[in-house]
């Protein structure tokens, strides 16, 4: 589940993750930067003005808003991926255990991600020195960590409220950011932190004492808020989605280890039909084709409609999971979803600069 970062908060990373990303995916792995970024090596930033006099041709702005519509459109796409992302992945896990779910799914997201870096680029480009130590930790917090506390939660909560509380992860992003970076708390970040304890509160007052899949849940927010802070402190010179491609790859290495430490089956087969569709969907869409969708919308939209296909992933996730499962909200679920749901649009929707991403399903 990779999400779109705060703009003015997070730098490039790999998430969805979550997304869609991811996320999204539920896997996340999308930050945003501060810098005006071309939109291709050579190509002017996006804040530059043409020069006195110039003449836009028809057919260009023709061209233009038609790639801005199909943009769009990939934003809904993007927001159906990783929304649907979550209820897929709860339908998987009634028949597949979380560890092998999880190393299947990284490798073939990964293998995706991979390959489409490198026919964007034309050539896959190396991490070198201190950037593969940055791309551990972030791909350990943002990938691995990410992957398997979301379907630890899963397994022991309602899909809804899992939803809710891993998209808390802006606001503890702002916390950490303060904490661990020194950046200013302002009245709207303020206000945010203030909608998500509330927000909190009523969702999680019935549920005391809290059951495990509930912390997992918050857990799968804390990674995720902290490998978004880690790599604004990096700064990490690769291209986003060469960056995302390669935290994905260190997840799956991550998941590899704990599957054999622990002794989970690298497969399983034969599965149910539904089990296989759901699996499928959470590791080639979820994980792969949702994050390249994701780079074409921040792309070619402004940060304020990318920021808004981050604010309709957990609500196309809370709405299919109900659809999907006949896991209905409660009240509390409701009302603690509103809040946080505000408390995110605080933080993402703020003026902002231009945005350039780079996950978490």
């Amino acid at each position: 589940m990779i999400f779109c970062r705060d703009p003015s908060l997070v730098t490039v990373v790999q998430r969805p993750a979550g997304p869609l990303a991811s996320l999204f995916s539920d896997i996340p792995v999308m930050d945003a930067i501060h810098a005006d970024i071309p939109v291709k090596p050579g190509m002017p930033a996006r804040h530059e003005q043409p020069p006195a006099g110039t003449r836009h041709l028809p057919e260009t702005s023709d061209r233009s808003r038609a790639e801005g519509f199909r943009a769009k459109l990939l934003l809904v796409a993007l927001a159906l991926a990783w929304g649907v992302n979550w209820p897929a992945n709860k339908v998987a896990l009634a028949e597949v255990g979380p560890w092998t779910f999880r190393v299947v799914g990284l490798a073939v997201g990964a293998v995706l991600m991979l390959a489409l870096a490198t026919w964007r680029s034309g050539r896959l480009v190396f991490p070198s020195g201190w950037a593969w130590l940055h791309l551990a930790v972030a791909g350990t917090l943002n990938i691995g960590a990410f992957a398997i506390l979301s379907v630890l939660a899963l397994e022991g909560t309602n899909t809804s409220r899992v939803v809710i509380l891993v998209y808390t992860m802006p606001i503890w992003a702002v916390v950490m950011a303060r904490l661990l970076l020194g950046e200013r708390l302002t009245v709207r970040r303020l206000t945010a932190l203030l909608l998500c304890v509330a927000g909190l509160t009523v969702l999680l007052a019935p549920h005391l004492p809290l059951p495990a899949g509930l912390w997992w849940a918050l857990a799968t927010a804390w990674c995720w808020a902290g490998g978004t802070v880690y790599m604004k402190w990096a700064k990490v010179d690769l291209d986003p989605m060469t960056t995302a491609a390669w935290q994905i790859l260190v997840g799956w290495i991550g998941v590899a280890i704990g599957t054999v430490i622990l002794g989970e089956p690298w497969y399983v087969w034969p599965v149910q039909p539904v089990t296989l569709v759901a699996w499928a969907w959470s590791a080639a869409v979820g994980v792969g084709f949702a994050y390249f969708m994701w780079f074409i919308v921040v792309e070619r939209l402004p940060a304020s409609n990318a920021a808004l296909a981050a604010l309709l992933i957990p609500v196309v996730g809370v709405s299919s999971s109900a659809l999907l499962l006949g896991e209905a909200p409660t009240l509390n679920d409701t009302i603690g979803f509103a809040l946080v749901f505000a408390a995110a649009a605080s933080v993402l929707l703020q003026p902002s600069r231009t945005l350039v991403a780079a996950r978490a399903e």
